[in-house]
């Protein structure tokens, strides 16, 4: 997954296919203050509940993902 826009708290993250999700970032991320960059390959824990009812906004997805890897 990509970072495409990232805040304090959401990022905007764009999956290899065509779904598009606003993520949270982890606790350990924010504790730990990991610095995430657009262009960053992250890894992002999807709840698939979460997922089939959540609401659509300009094409994101938002309230299914959380931050939890920033690879090297």
């Amino acid at each position: 997954m990509k970072i495409l826009l990232v805040s304090d708290v959401e990022t905007k993250t764009k999956v290899e296919g065509e779904l598009r999700i606003i993520a949270c970032l982890s606790g350990k991320i924010r504790n730990n203050k990991i610095r995430i960059t657009m262009g960053d390959k992250v890894k992002v824990n999807i709840n698939p509940r979460n997922l089939q009812k959540a609401s659509k906004d300009n094409g994101w997805i938002s309230g299914t993902g959380t931050v939890v890897f920033r690879e090297k």
